[in-house]
Protein backbone atom coordinates (compact mmCIF):
# COMPACT_ATOMS: atom_id res chain seq x y z
CA UNK A 1 0.00 0.00 0.00
CA UNK A 2 1.28 3.72 -1.23
CA UNK A 3 1.53 6.26 1.69
CA UNK A 4 2.05 9.95 2.19
CA UNK A 5 6.23 9.27 1.85
CA UNK A 6 5.13 7.44 -1.75
CA UNK A 7 3.73 10.99 -2.82
CA UNK A 8 6.44 13.40 -1.70
CA UNK A 9 9.15 11.04 -3.22
CA UNK A 10 7.34 11.06 -6.61
CA UNK A 11 6.55 14.93 -6.26
CA UNK A 12 10.41 15.55 -5.55
CA UNK A 13 11.25 13.09 -8.88
CA UNK A 14 8.69 15.15 -10.68
CA UNK A 15 10.28 18.93 -9.72
CA UNK A 16 13.82 17.36 -10.81
CA UNK A 17 12.83 16.23 -13.97
CA UNK A 18 11.22 19.59 -14.27
CA UNK A 19 14.40 20.87 -13.33
CA UNK A 20 16.18 19.12 -15.57
CA UNK A 21 13.48 20.35 -18.79
CA UNK A 22 13.69 23.96 -17.61
CA UNK A 23 17.41 23.24 -18.39
CA UNK A 24 17.36 21.85 -21.90
CA UNK A 25 14.28 23.66 -22.99
CA UNK A 26 15.07 27.18 -21.29
CA UNK A 27 12.37 27.49 -19.74
CA UNK A 28 11.11 29.34 -16.40
CA UNK A 29 7.91 28.51 -14.16
CA UNK A 30 7.70 29.52 -10.74
CA UNK A 31 5.21 27.84 -9.59
CA UNK A 32 6.41 24.64 -7.58
CA UNK A 33 2.63 22.73 -8.43
CA UNK A 34 3.37 23.48 -12.02
CA UNK A 35 6.75 22.68 -12.19
CA UNK A 36 5.66 18.99 -10.59
CA UNK A 37 3.14 18.74 -12.63
CA UNK A 38 4.22 19.04 -16.04
CA UNK A 39 8.07 17.09 -14.41
CA UNK A 40 5.37 14.24 -13.71
CA UNK A 41 4.59 14.38 -17.79
CA UNK A 42 8.20 13.64 -18.51
CA UNK A 43 8.54 11.09 -15.43
CA UNK A 44 5.86 8.99 -16.70
CA UNK A 45 6.92 9.40 -20.41
CA UNK A 46 10.63 8.15 -18.97
CA UNK A 47 10.08 5.35 -16.87
CA UNK A 48 7.21 3.60 -18.78
CA UNK A 49 8.82 3.60 -22.42
CA UNK A 50 12.45 5.02 -21.62
CA UNK A 51 11.51 8.30 -23.18
CA UNK A 52 14.51 10.27 -21.35
CA UNK A 53 15.27 12.56 -24.33
CA UNK A 54 14.05 15.80 -23.10
CA UNK A 55 12.76 17.22 -25.99
CA UNK A 56 11.70 14.26 -27.12
CA UNK A 57 9.37 13.69 -24.43
CA UNK A 58 8.17 17.44 -24.59
CA UNK A 59 7.46 16.78 -28.65
CA UNK A 60 5.40 13.60 -27.65
CA UNK A 61 3.32 15.94 -25.27
CA UNK A 62 0.15 17.35 -26.33
CA UNK A 63 -1.76 18.74 -23.24
CA UNK A 64 -3.27 21.96 -24.09
CA UNK A 65 -2.03 23.33 -20.75
CA UNK A 66 1.71 22.28 -21.08
CA UNK A 67 2.23 23.39 -24.74
CA UNK A 68 0.00 26.97 -24.03
CA UNK A 69 3.04 27.71 -21.36
CA UNK A 70 6.03 25.92 -23.01
CA UNK A 71 5.21 26.44 -26.81
CA UNK A 72 3.16 29.69 -26.49
CA UNK A 73 0.06 28.28 -28.59
CA UNK A 74 -3.24 26.56 -27.26
CA UNK A 75 -4.83 23.66 -28.67
CA UNK A 76 -7.45 21.14 -27.96
CA UNK A 77 -6.14 18.42 -26.93
CA UNK A 78 -9.49 15.87 -26.92
CA UNK A 79 -8.18 14.87 -23.34
CA UNK A 80 -5.34 13.38 -24.38
CA UNK A 81 -2.37 14.97 -22.54
CA UNK A 82 0.72 12.48 -24.60
CA UNK A 83 0.74 10.46 -27.64
CA UNK A 84 3.77 8.01 -28.07
CA UNK A 85 3.87 5.60 -31.07
CA UNK A 86 6.39 1.87 -30.51
CA UNK A 87 7.22 1.38 -34.31
CA UNK A 88 8.67 -1.78 -32.83
CA UNK A 89 5.75 -2.75 -31.18
CA UNK A 90 3.16 -1.29 -33.46
CA UNK A 91 1.34 0.42 -30.61
CA UNK A 92 0.05 3.52 -30.21
CA UNK A 93 -0.03 5.00 -26.62
CA UNK A 94 -2.62 7.22 -25.43
CA UNK A 95 -1.86 9.09 -22.18
CA UNK A 96 -3.99 11.20 -20.02
CA UNK A 97 -2.32 12.41 -17.09
CA UNK A 98 -3.47 13.51 -13.40
CA UNK A 99 -1.47 15.26 -11.21
CA UNK A 100 -2.90 15.83 -7.47
CA UNK A 101 -1.41 18.65 -5.61
CA UNK A 102 -2.21 17.53 -2.01
CA UNK A 103 -2.15 13.65 -0.72
CA UNK A 104 -5.57 11.72 0.59
CA UNK A 105 -5.46 8.31 1.55
CA UNK A 106 -9.11 7.84 -0.03
CA UNK A 107 -8.19 10.09 -3.39
CA UNK A 108 -9.14 7.55 -6.64
CA UNK A 109 -9.15 8.23 -9.93
CA UNK A 110 -12.50 9.71 -11.63
CA UNK A 111 -14.66 8.06 -13.86
CA UNK A 112 -14.93 11.58 -15.75
CA UNK A 113 -11.15 11.38 -16.38
CA UNK A 114 -12.06 8.66 -18.81
CA UNK A 115 -14.49 9.98 -20.82
CA UNK A 116 -13.01 13.45 -21.76
CA UNK A 117 -10.57 10.94 -23.51
CA UNK A 118 -13.12 10.01 -25.70
CA UNK A 119 -13.11 12.72 -27.97
CA UNK A 120 -9.93 12.18 -29.29
CA UNK A 121 -10.11 8.54 -29.27
CA UNK A 122 -13.74 9.05 -31.33
CA UNK A 123 -12.00 11.15 -33.82
CA UNK A 124 -9.14 8.89 -34.19
CA UNK A 125 -12.31 6.09 -34.95
CA UNK A 126 -14.13 8.10 -36.96
CA UNK A 127 -11.19 9.54 -38.93
CA UNK A 128 -12.69 12.90 -38.17
CA UNK A 129 -10.15 15.03 -37.22
CA UNK A 130 -10.83 18.32 -38.59
CA UNK A 131 -11.57 19.64 -35.53
CA UNK A 132 -8.04 19.47 -34.12
CA UNK A 133 -4.93 21.87 -34.93
CA UNK A 134 -1.15 21.85 -33.98
CA UNK A 135 0.44 18.77 -32.00
CA UNK A 136 -3.20 16.89 -31.25
CA UNK A 137 -3.69 17.06 -35.58
CA UNK A 138 -0.18 16.03 -36.13
CA UNK A 139 -0.51 13.22 -34.12
CA UNK A 140 -4.15 12.55 -35.32
CA UNK A 141 -2.89 12.75 -39.16
CA UNK A 142 0.19 10.33 -38.24
CA UNK A 143 -2.03 7.51 -36.40
CA UNK A 144 -4.61 7.65 -39.19
CA UNK A 145 -1.84 6.71 -41.58
CA UNK A 146 -0.73 3.98 -39.39
CA UNK A 147 -4.32 2.57 -39.19
CA UNK A 148 -4.88 2.90 -42.90
CA UNK A 149 -1.75 0.58 -43.69
CA UNK A 150 -1.73 -3.22 -44.08
CA UNK A 151 0.36 -3.31 -40.67
CA UNK A 152 -1.49 -4.45 -37.66
CA UNK A 153 -1.71 -1.71 -34.92
CA UNK A 154 -2.98 -1.52 -31.21
CA UNK A 155 -3.85 1.32 -29.57
CA UNK A 156 -3.36 1.54 -25.81
CA UNK A 157 -4.36 4.37 -23.00
CA UNK A 158 -2.74 4.54 -19.48
CA UNK A 159 -4.86 6.91 -17.03
CA UNK A 160 -2.08 8.24 -15.33
CA UNK A 161 -2.40 10.43 -11.68
CA UNK A 162 -0.95 9.81 -8.14
CA UNK A 163 -4.05 9.07 -6.52
CA UNK A 164 -4.37 6.52 -4.33
CA UNK A 165 -6.28 4.22 -5.94
CA UNK A 166 -7.24 3.45 -9.58
CA UNK A 167 -10.31 3.97 -11.70
CA UNK A 168 -12.54 0.50 -11.76
CA UNK A 169 -11.72 -0.96 -14.96
CA UNK A 170 -14.41 -3.57 -14.95
CA UNK A 171 -17.05 -0.56 -14.94
CA UNK A 172 -19.01 -1.10 -17.94
CA UNK A 173 -18.50 2.69 -19.36
CA UNK A 174 -14.94 1.41 -19.20
CA UNK A 175 -15.71 -2.03 -20.95
CA UNK A 176 -17.80 -0.53 -23.38
CA UNK A 177 -14.81 1.74 -24.87
CA UNK A 178 -12.20 -0.68 -24.70
CA UNK A 179 -15.10 -3.18 -27.09
CA UNK A 180 -16.35 -0.01 -28.83
CA UNK A 181 -13.07 1.69 -29.72
CA UNK A 182 -10.42 -1.32 -29.80
CA UNK A 183 -8.47 0.34 -27.17
CA UNK A 184 -6.51 -1.09 -24.13
CA UNK A 185 -7.09 0.56 -21.19
CA UNK A 186 -4.67 0.80 -18.25
CA UNK A 187 -4.86 2.49 -15.03
CA UNK A 188 -1.63 3.41 -12.99
CA UNK A 189 -1.93 5.24 -9.59
CA UNK A 190 0.95 6.10 -6.66
CA UNK A 191 1.25 2.44 -5.67
CA UNK A 192 2.47 1.05 -9.52
CA UNK A 193 4.71 4.33 -9.71
CA UNK A 194 6.49 4.45 -6.16
CA UNK A 195 7.65 0.77 -7.32
CA UNK A 196 9.03 1.82 -10.73
CA UNK A 197 11.27 4.25 -8.67
CA UNK A 198 14.85 2.98 -9.05
CA UNK A 199 16.83 3.39 -5.67
CA UNK A 200 20.00 0.84 -5.04
CA UNK A 201 19.20 -1.13 -2.28
CA UNK A 202 21.35 -2.07 0.50
CA UNK A 203 22.63 -4.99 0.19
CA UNK A 204 19.93 -8.66 0.41
CA UNK A 205 20.12 -12.15 1.62
CA UNK A 206 18.40 -14.92 2.35
CA UNK A 207 18.43 -18.28 3.50
CA UNK A 208 16.79 -21.79 2.57
CA UNK A 209 16.55 -25.33 3.46
CA UNK A 210 15.97 -27.78 0.60
CA UNK A 211 15.62 -31.62 0.29
CA UNK A 212 18.44 -33.12 -1.79
CA UNK A 213 16.36 -33.77 -4.59
CA UNK A 214 15.05 -30.32 -4.99
CA UNK A 215 18.47 -28.98 -5.92
CA UNK A 216 21.35 -29.80 -8.53
CA UNK A 217 24.78 -27.88 -8.23
CA UNK A 218 26.80 -26.96 -11.46
CA UNK A 219 30.10 -25.47 -12.05
CA UNK A 220 31.64 -24.69 -15.33
CA UNK A 221 34.47 -27.20 -14.53
CA UNK A 222 35.67 -30.07 -12.47
CA UNK A 223 38.64 -27.40 -11.35
CA UNK A 224 35.97 -24.23 -10.59
CA UNK A 225 35.30 -23.32 -7.24
CA UNK A 226 32.59 -20.98 -8.23
CA UNK A 227 29.49 -23.12 -7.72
CA UNK A 228 25.60 -22.62 -9.08
CA UNK A 229 22.34 -24.18 -8.61
CA UNK A 230 19.30 -25.11 -10.11
CA UNK A 231 16.47 -25.19 -7.48
CA UNK A 232 12.72 -26.32 -7.05
CA UNK A 233 11.07 -23.62 -4.97
CA UNK A 234 7.69 -23.63 -3.65
CA UNK A 235 6.15 -20.41 -4.58
CA UNK A 236 5.18 -19.62 -0.93
CA UNK A 237 9.64 -19.51 -0.52
CA UNK A 238 9.77 -17.07 -3.38
CA UNK A 239 7.19 -14.52 -1.22
CA UNK A 240 9.77 -15.23 2.06
CA UNK A 241 13.00 -14.57 0.23
CA UNK A 242 11.59 -11.61 -1.78
CA UNK A 243 9.84 -10.39 0.99
CA UNK A 244 10.43 -6.69 2.82
CA UNK A 245 11.10 -8.33 6.26
CA UNK A 246 14.85 -9.08 6.82
CA UNK A 247 14.17 -11.47 9.50
CA UNK A 248 11.96 -13.60 7.67
CA UNK A 249 13.79 -13.69 4.47
CA UNK A 250 16.54 -15.59 6.74
CA UNK A 251 13.94 -17.56 8.99
CA UNK A 252 14.16 -20.79 7.10
CA UNK A 253 12.22 -23.00 9.89
CA UNK A 254 9.13 -20.36 9.19
CA UNK A 255 6.09 -22.75 10.98
CA UNK A 256 3.59 -20.43 10.39
CA UNK A 257 3.49 -19.71 6.63
CA UNK A 258 0.18 -17.12 7.42
CA UNK A 259 3.28 -14.48 8.90
CA UNK A 260 3.66 -14.04 5.07
CA UNK A 261 0.48 -12.77 4.47
CA UNK A 262 0.47 -9.14 4.56
CA UNK A 263 4.45 -8.73 3.61
CA UNK A 264 5.51 -7.29 0.29
CA UNK A 265 7.73 -7.28 -2.02
CA UNK A 266 11.28 -5.60 -1.28
CA UNK A 267 11.74 -4.15 -4.94
CA UNK A 268 15.31 -3.63 -4.39
CA UNK A 269 15.58 -7.75 -5.32
CA UNK A 270 14.96 -6.31 -8.90
CA UNK A 271 16.55 -2.94 -9.27
CA UNK A 272 19.04 -4.70 -11.70
CA UNK A 273 16.81 -6.36 -13.40
CA UNK A 274 16.49 -4.72 -17.03
CA UNK A 275 12.72 -4.93 -17.97
CA UNK A 276 10.94 -1.97 -16.52
CA UNK A 277 7.61 -1.48 -15.32
CA UNK A 278 5.23 -3.85 -16.96
CA UNK A 279 1.18 -3.09 -17.16
CA UNK A 280 -1.08 -5.66 -16.03
CA UNK A 281 -0.89 -8.22 -19.19
CA UNK A 282 -2.65 -11.39 -20.06
CA UNK A 283 1.02 -13.23 -19.23
CA UNK A 284 0.33 -11.90 -15.25
CA UNK A 285 -3.23 -13.03 -15.29
CA UNK A 286 -2.39 -16.31 -16.71
CA UNK A 287 0.11 -16.72 -13.72
CA UNK A 288 -2.99 -15.71 -11.39
CA UNK A 289 -5.06 -18.23 -12.88
CA UNK A 290 -2.68 -21.08 -13.09
CA UNK A 291 -1.78 -20.38 -9.31
CA UNK A 292 -5.26 -20.57 -8.28
CA UNK A 293 -6.66 -23.21 -10.51
CA UNK A 294 -3.94 -25.35 -10.82
CA UNK A 295 -0.66 -24.67 -8.86
CA UNK A 296 0.60 -28.32 -9.16
CA UNK A 297 1.18 -27.79 -13.18
CA UNK A 298 2.73 -23.92 -11.86
CA UNK A 299 6.13 -25.16 -12.66
CA UNK A 300 5.95 -26.77 -15.70
CA UNK A 301 3.72 -23.57 -17.42
CA UNK A 302 6.10 -21.10 -16.33
CA UNK A 303 9.83 -20.26 -17.40
CA UNK A 304 11.24 -19.80 -14.20
CA UNK A 305 13.64 -17.16 -12.65
CA UNK A 306 17.09 -16.45 -12.73
CA UNK A 307 18.96 -15.18 -9.51
CA UNK A 308 22.34 -13.79 -9.13
CA UNK A 309 24.05 -13.44 -5.73
CA UNK A 310 27.21 -12.06 -4.72
CA UNK A 311 28.12 -15.17 -2.76
CA UNK A 312 26.58 -18.49 -2.04
CA UNK A 313 27.25 -21.05 0.99
CA UNK A 314 25.99 -24.49 1.50
CA UNK A 315 25.35 -26.23 4.32
CA UNK A 316 24.46 -30.11 4.37
CA UNK A 317 22.49 -30.72 7.43
CA UNK A 318 19.53 -33.62 8.84
CA UNK A 319 21.88 -36.37 8.01
CA UNK A 320 22.85 -35.42 5.00
CA UNK A 321 19.13 -35.41 3.76
CA UNK A 322 19.03 -31.68 3.10
CA UNK A 323 20.97 -28.78 2.02
CA UNK A 324 20.82 -25.27 3.92
CA UNK A 325 21.79 -22.11 1.00
CA UNK A 326 22.49 -18.87 2.47
CA UNK A 327 22.38 -16.64 -0.87
CA UNK A 328 24.48 -13.30 -0.44
CA UNK A 329 23.38 -9.93 -1.86
CA UNK A 330 21.35 -11.01 -4.77
CA UNK A 331 19.08 -9.90 -7.45
CA UNK A 332 16.15 -11.50 -9.40
CA UNK A 333 18.06 -10.92 -13.17
CA UNK A 334 14.81 -12.68 -14.90
CA UNK A 335 11.60 -13.93 -14.04
CA UNK A 336 10.50 -10.63 -12.01
CA UNK A 337 7.59 -10.46 -13.63
CA UNK A 338 7.17 -13.76 -11.94
CA UNK A 339 8.01 -12.84 -8.33
CA UNK A 340 6.00 -9.17 -8.59
CA UNK A 341 3.00 -11.50 -9.77
CA UNK A 342 3.27 -14.33 -6.86
CA UNK A 343 3.14 -11.05 -4.36
CA UNK A 344 0.25 -9.66 -6.03
CA UNK A 345 -1.58 -13.24 -5.92
CA UNK A 346 -0.66 -13.37 -2.05
CA UNK A 347 -1.71 -10.06 -1.10
CA UNK A 348 -5.28 -10.53 -2.32
CA UNK A 349 -6.37 -12.56 0.31
CA UNK A 350 -4.25 -14.04 3.73
CA UNK A 351 -5.62 -17.45 2.70
CA UNK A 352 -3.48 -17.78 -0.40
CA UNK A 353 -0.52 -18.16 1.41
CA UNK A 354 -1.30 -21.27 2.92
CA UNK A 355 -4.16 -22.71 0.42
CA UNK A 356 -2.31 -22.13 -3.09
CA UNK A 357 1.23 -20.72 -3.07
CA UNK A 358 2.40 -23.88 -0.98
CA UNK A 359 1.37 -26.11 -4.13
CA UNK A 360 2.90 -24.65 -7.05
CA UNK A 361 6.63 -24.69 -7.12
CA UNK A 362 9.32 -22.56 -9.38
CA UNK A 363 12.55 -23.09 -11.30
CA UNK A 364 15.18 -20.69 -9.82
CA UNK A 365 18.22 -20.76 -10.87
CA UNK A 366 21.13 -19.28 -8.58
CA UNK A 367 24.44 -18.30 -10.21
CA UNK A 368 27.61 -17.03 -8.10
CA UNK A 369 28.99 -14.37 -9.64
CA UNK A 370 31.26 -12.94 -7.26
CA UNK A 371 31.87 -9.22 -6.00
CA UNK A 372 32.74 -7.54 -8.95
CA UNK A 373 31.71 -9.83 -12.01
CA UNK A 374 29.53 -7.21 -13.25
CA UNK A 375 30.12 -8.11 -17.13
CA UNK A 376 28.87 -11.87 -16.72
CA UNK A 377 26.00 -10.50 -14.41
CA UNK A 378 25.46 -8.64 -17.96
CA UNK A 379 25.45 -11.38 -19.96
CA UNK A 380 23.12 -13.42 -17.61
CA UNK A 381 21.27 -10.31 -17.63
CA UNK A 382 21.04 -9.89 -21.80
CA UNK A 383 20.56 -13.64 -22.62
CA UNK A 384 17.69 -15.04 -20.29
CA UNK A 385 16.09 -11.92 -21.00
CA UNK A 386 16.21 -11.64 -24.88
CA UNK A 387 13.85 -14.26 -25.37
CA UNK A 388 11.22 -11.70 -24.70
CA UNK A 389 10.55 -7.76 -26.19
CA UNK A 390 13.15 -5.80 -23.96
CA UNK A 391 14.88 -3.08 -25.99
CA UNK A 392 18.54 -3.32 -26.97
CA UNK A 393 19.26 -0.04 -25.34
CA UNK A 394 17.82 -1.45 -21.86
CA UNK A 395 19.98 -5.22 -22.22
CA UNK A 396 23.18 -2.96 -22.77
CA UNK A 397 22.26 -0.45 -19.83
CA UNK A 398 24.21 -2.87 -17.62
CA UNK A 399 27.15 -3.31 -19.70
CA UNK A 400 30.38 -2.35 -17.70
CA UNK A 401 31.59 0.05 -20.76
CA UNK A 402 28.12 2.30 -20.24
CA UNK A 403 29.07 2.06 -16.02
CA UNK A 404 32.92 3.12 -17.15
CA UNK A 405 31.28 5.85 -19.59
CA UNK A 406 28.70 6.94 -16.48
CA UNK A 407 31.63 7.67 -14.42
CA UNK A 408 34.10 8.85 -16.14
CA UNK A 409 30.99 12.28 -17.46
CA UNK A 410 30.09 12.50 -13.57
CA UNK A 411 33.58 12.77 -13.32
CA UNK A 412 33.61 16.04 -15.83
CA UNK A 413 29.96 17.44 -14.53
CA UNK A 414 27.85 15.67 -17.22
CA UNK A 415 25.37 13.45 -15.93
CA UNK A 416 25.09 10.08 -18.48
CA UNK A 417 21.73 8.71 -18.32
CA UNK A 418 21.95 4.12 -18.89
CA UNK A 419 17.99 4.02 -17.99
CA UNK A 420 14.88 4.99 -17.57
CA UNK A 421 13.98 6.11 -13.88
CA UNK A 422 17.75 7.77 -14.10
CA UNK A 423 17.39 11.43 -15.89
CA UNK A 424 15.69 13.01 -12.54
CA UNK A 425 17.62 11.93 -9.89
CA UNK A 426 18.52 15.82 -9.18
CA UNK A 427 21.76 14.09 -7.16
CA UNK A 428 24.30 16.71 -8.75
CA UNK A 429 24.25 20.03 -10.36
CA UNK A 430 25.73 18.67 -13.71
CA UNK A 431 26.73 21.07 -16.85
CA UNK A 432 25.11 18.87 -19.43
CA UNK A 433 23.02 15.87 -19.47
CA UNK A 434 23.22 12.93 -22.47
CA UNK A 435 21.10 9.84 -22.73
CA UNK A 436 22.77 6.63 -23.31
CA UNK A 437 20.95 6.34 -26.77
CA UNK A 438 21.48 9.69 -27.77
CA UNK A 439 25.21 9.31 -27.46
CA UNK A 440 25.87 6.26 -29.12
CA UNK A 441 23.85 8.33 -32.04
CA UNK A 442 26.36 10.66 -31.87
CA UNK A 443 29.54 8.03 -31.43
CA UNK A 444 28.06 6.69 -34.74
CA UNK A 445 27.61 10.31 -36.25
CA UNK A 446 31.53 10.48 -35.31
CA UNK A 447 32.48 7.32 -36.70
CA UNK A 448 30.98 7.91 -40.12
CA UNK A 449 27.90 7.17 -40.34
CA UNK A 450 25.55 9.92 -39.74
CA UNK A 451 22.83 9.59 -41.95
CA UNK A 452 22.22 5.96 -40.30
CA UNK A 453 22.14 7.66 -36.75
CA UNK A 454 18.57 8.67 -36.30
CA UNK A 455 17.11 5.25 -37.73
CA UNK A 456 19.68 2.63 -36.09
CA UNK A 457 19.07 2.79 -32.68
CA UNK A 458 18.26 -0.72 -32.43
CA UNK A 459 21.65 -2.14 -34.60
CA UNK A 460 23.53 0.66 -32.24
CA UNK A 461 22.48 -1.31 -29.11
CA UNK A 462 22.63 -4.79 -31.07
CA UNK A 463 24.89 -5.87 -33.97
CA UNK A 464 26.72 -2.47 -34.17
CA UNK A 465 27.61 -2.43 -29.96
CA UNK A 466 31.11 -3.92 -30.13
CA UNK A 467 32.32 -1.85 -33.31
CA UNK A 468 31.04 1.58 -32.01
CA UNK A 469 31.70 1.12 -28.14
CA UNK A 470 35.20 -1.08 -28.69
CA UNK A 471 38.56 0.13 -28.08
CA UNK A 472 39.44 0.20 -31.74
CA UNK A 473 37.05 3.11 -32.07
CA UNK A 474 36.50 4.26 -28.98
CA UNK A 475 38.31 6.77 -26.83
CA UNK A 476 36.66 7.34 -23.84
CA UNK A 477 38.55 10.48 -23.23
CA UNK A 478 36.52 11.70 -26.60
CA UNK A 479 33.64 11.15 -24.52
CA UNK A 480 33.51 15.05 -23.04
CA UNK A 481 34.37 16.67 -26.26
CA UNK A 482 31.59 14.60 -27.89
CA UNK A 483 28.90 16.00 -25.81
CA UNK A 484 30.30 19.37 -25.37
CA UNK A 485 30.52 19.43 -29.64
CA UNK A 486 26.85 18.18 -29.97
CA UNK A 487 25.42 20.96 -27.38
CA UNK A 488 27.07 23.50 -29.21
CA UNK A 489 26.05 22.31 -32.90
CA UNK A 490 22.65 22.60 -31.06
CA UNK A 491 22.97 26.00 -29.99
CA UNK A 492 24.25 27.06 -33.47
CA UNK A 493 21.07 25.50 -34.83
CA UNK A 494 18.53 26.90 -32.43
CA UNK A 495 19.64 30.41 -32.71
CA UNK A 496 20.00 30.72 -36.54
CA UNK A 497 17.03 30.48 -39.77
CA UNK A 498 17.49 26.90 -40.48
CA UNK A 499 15.50 24.46 -38.61
CA UNK A 500 16.86 22.21 -36.08
CA UNK A 501 16.82 18.63 -36.52
CA UNK A 502 18.87 15.87 -34.84
CA UNK A 503 20.23 13.91 -38.24
CA UNK A 504 21.56 17.31 -38.61
CA UNK A 505 23.61 17.73 -35.87
CA UNK A 506 24.63 14.45 -36.19
CA UNK A 507 26.09 15.54 -39.74
CA UNK A 508 27.85 18.46 -37.58
CA UNK A 509 29.18 16.01 -35.72
CA UNK A 510 30.98 14.35 -38.50
CA UNK A 511 32.34 16.78 -40.56
CA UNK A 512 33.59 18.97 -37.36
CA UNK A 513 35.52 15.22 -37.33
CA UNK A 514 36.69 15.14 -41.00
CA UNK A 515 36.48 19.36 -41.73
CA UNK A 516 38.38 20.92 -38.35
CA UNK A 517 39.16 23.19 -39.64
CA UNK A 518 35.93 24.63 -41.68
CA UNK A 519 34.04 27.23 -39.35
CA UNK A 520 30.85 25.66 -38.08
CA UNK A 521 28.29 28.30 -39.43
CA UNK A 522 30.52 27.59 -43.05
CA UNK A 523 29.29 23.94 -42.35
CA UNK A 524 25.58 24.77 -41.51
CA UNK A 525 25.28 27.03 -44.91
CA UNK A 526 26.98 24.40 -47.06
CA UNK A 527 25.02 21.26 -45.25
CA UNK A 528 21.89 23.26 -45.73
CA UNK A 529 21.98 24.68 -49.44
CA UNK A 530 23.28 21.11 -50.34
CA UNK A 531 19.30 19.64 -48.93
CA UNK A 532 17.83 22.17 -51.01
CA UNK A 533 19.24 21.42 -54.32
CA UNK A 534 19.40 17.17 -54.00
CA UNK A 535 17.37 15.80 -56.26
CA UNK A 536 15.14 12.96 -55.24
CA UNK A 537 12.21 10.93 -57.70
CA UNK A 538 9.33 11.95 -55.75
CA UNK A 539 8.73 15.13 -52.66
CA UNK A 540 10.27 13.63 -49.30
CA UNK A 541 10.94 14.82 -46.31
CA UNK A 542 14.68 16.74 -45.15
CA UNK A 543 15.04 13.92 -42.80
CA UNK A 544 15.01 10.95 -45.49
CA UNK A 545 16.62 12.78 -47.65
CA UNK A 546 19.38 13.20 -45.39
CA UNK A 547 19.20 9.57 -44.82
CA UNK A 548 20.14 8.54 -48.03
CA UNK A 549 23.85 7.53 -48.43
CA UNK A 550 23.69 9.06 -51.56
CA UNK A 551 23.10 12.07 -49.90
CA UNK A 552 26.67 12.13 -47.94
CA UNK A 553 28.51 11.01 -50.97
CA UNK A 554 27.56 14.37 -52.68
CA UNK A 555 28.05 16.38 -49.65
CA UNK A 556 31.45 15.20 -48.89
CA UNK A 557 31.94 16.24 -52.94
CA UNK A 558 31.57 19.27 -52.29
CA UNK A 559 33.22 19.69 -48.81
CA UNK A 560 36.34 18.19 -51.12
Amino acid sequence: MANINDFKVIRIKSINYYKEAERVLDIKITDQVEQARFGFYFFILDILYGVNDIEDARDSITDTNFNSIILGNRYDDGGIDAIYIDDEEKIVNLFNFKYREKFSADSRQKLNDVTTSLKYITALAEGDISHFSGKPREYAEKIKDLYNSNDVWKTRIYFVSNDMSTVDLSDPHIKNISNSFDVEVNAICLKEISEMVSIRPEPISATLVLPNNALMSYSESDLSSSISYIARLKSSEIVRITCNDKNLRNNHNLENYRELSDVKLDFGVLFDNVRGFVQKSKYNENIKETLKDNPSKFFMYNNGITIVAQGIETESINGNTKQKIIIDNFQVLNGGQTVRTIHNFNSQHEDHITDYLPYSEVLVRIFMTGKSNTGEINNIAEYTNSQNSISPADLKSSDERQFQIEKYLKEKNINYVRKSGDLGKGDANYEYSITMIKFGQLLYAKQGFPEKSTSSKKSIFTKNYNAIFGDQKFDIDESEGLVIDFYSIKSAYESSSYESLDIKHYYMIYLNQEFPDVPLARKMDILEAHICTYTVDKDTSDVRKMSQPRFKEELLDKFK
